[in-house]
């Protein structure tokens, strides 16, 4: 109960200011001054993120090769179990 009600704090948190208006809704890409999506725009801002994915980084860890994979299995929530 506690995670969703905190959750639910945050969805209210961010609408919270959320000001509606009778005017027609449009659409405006961000990564461009002309506001209209172009593959460029995407892939530039692809490309120029600093964050490296966790599993990129997790690759080159200097660690045995099964507690990489054990450590990927938990990152996916892979549980390597049989029921008999």
């Amino acid at each position: 109960m506690g995670e969703k009600l905190l959750k639910w704090n945050e969805l209210v948190a961010k609408i919270a200011f959320v000001q509606l208006d009778d005017q027609q809704d449009s659409i405006k890409w961000s990564l461009t001054r002309q506001g209209s999506f172009t593959v460029q725009s995407m892939y530039k801002h692809l490309i120029n993120q600093v964050a490296m994915p966790l599993n990129k980084l997790l690759w080159k860890l200097k660690l045995p090769l099964k507690i990489k994979i054990f450590i990927w299995f938990l990152i996916k929530g892979v549980i390597l179990t049989k029921d008999n």
